[in-house]
């Protein structure tokens, strides 16, 4: 493997695709990475970066002319990079996360000398859009993804079911499941033993994401529990009306707010924590099928997790006893479960020291390693 081309439609929130660029950029003589914002509350502009032997030489984003057509833009976008930086060099992969980047790496693969075109399925969503019209379109384009690309990619076990429910062969079919940089993970403090329990949640800053029903539920059992403390890392558009809520709810010396990080920083942050939190629910579609990274990030970090019982990792902490799920949109259930957590702290020693001896098996290094090496041999 020498040349790969990288698509993804990005967030400021590290995700898998950033940790496919870090990998490649380690294994391949050149990676093109191609980035577009995901939508228009990402504050990030369509670029293409080269790196040769890992180092950055060349970067350029996107003209203003295809940013008028929104998505259809990214696609003439993705292909106008291609076209660009390609040259006559041969690429042994083209590699799209979600079907219209994969689409693109088809019509590049016609134009440009591309091997093989892989189609990442970062996340699976059953809708896509709001409007019925443009929602029929994604599914198309699905479809179209899922037949003509030569790999691919499923996040998790119940999203390679649902592939293989749509017709997708065995032999193409590969398991990538989201993982962790073990080796930017400081070593935590396993001790852990103070009389405050530091909660943490981290990522875009939403209003489906859950945190304001955490906010809310801290509210009410902290008028009987006040040993704990919430981190809340991340930014984004309802990050504003978090913080009103914090101020009326009178819990500015329990909630602390640190904004956008690094994923560098926010791993060195989050060993200092005990728990993770992670609250999805059905409103935003693709949390059923999705493999949240953060919650393999609070584990690979000793957190113990609590969630939700909506994406199929649910089954893996209850399993091997990681933390506490719950239904979602159950306000109780929630305060109950923190509470639980505050008082019984030997159940919550025993779930990190788990999540501990768990952690080897989030290393992306590995599991890039084990699809790079089935699709050579396929």
């Amino acid at each position: 493997m020498k040349n790969v081309i990288l698509v993804t439609h990005a967030t400021e929130v590290f995700g898998p695709p950033g940790a496919l660029k870090d990998y490649l950029k380690a294994k391949v003589k050149v990676l093109i990475y191609i980035f577009h914002p995901l939508d228009e509350t990402v504050k990030l502009a369509s670029t293409a970066q080269v790196f040769q032997n890992g180092k950055l030489i060349n970067q350029k984003r996107l003209p203003k002319f295809f940013q008028r057509f929104s998505y259809l833009g990214h696609f003439l976008g993705t292909i106008y990079f291609g076209l660009n930086f390609a040259g006559r060099q041969n690429f042994d992969y083209f590699i799209g996360a979600n079907n219209f980047n994969c689409l693109a790496g088809i019509v590049l693969k016609r134009l440009i000398k591309i091997k093989k075109v892989v189609f990442y399925t970062v996340d699976y969503s059953p809708v896509r859009f709001k409007k019925r019209f443009s929602d029929w379109f994604y599914q198309q384009f699905d479809r179209w993804a899922l037949r003509w690309a030569d790999f691919v990619w499923s996040n998790n076990q119940r999203v390679a079911a649902l592939r293989r429910r749509q017709g997708l062969p065995d032999a193409k079919s590969l398991l990538a499941p989201n993982g962790v940089c073990l080796k930017s993970i400081p070593k935590s403090n396993t001790a852990k033993k103070s009389a405050i329990v530091k909660f943490v949640f981290q990522g875009h800053l939403t209003k489906t994401k859950g945190t304001q029903e955490l906010i809310k539920a801290f509210a009410a059992v902290n008028q009987r529990h006040q040993n704990w403390r919430l981190t809340i890392i991340g930014s984004g558009p309802f990050e504003k009306n978090l913080r009103q809520l914090v101020i009326r709810q009178k819990l500015n010396d329990k909630i602390k707010f640190v904004g956008w990080l690094p994923n560098q920083k926010v791993l060195e942050k989050m060993v200092k924590y005990d728990v993770g939190v992670a609250l999805y629910n059905e409103a935003d579609s693709y949390t059923k099928y999705c493999d949240p990274l953060k919650v393999k990030e609070y584990l690979a970090c000793g957190l113990a997790v609590l969630m939700t019982n909506v994406p199929y990792i649910t089954n893996f902490i209850r399993q091997k006893k990681l933390g506490l799920v719950i239904k979602s949109k159950n306000q109780r259930a929630l305060q109950q479960a923190l509470t639980e957590i505050m008082i019984n702290r030997k159940e919550l020693r025993a779930w990190q020291k788990n999540a501990r001896c768990l952690a080897k098996d989030f290393d992306w290094q590995i599991i890039f390693d084990s699809v790079f090496a089935k699709m050579e041999t396929r």
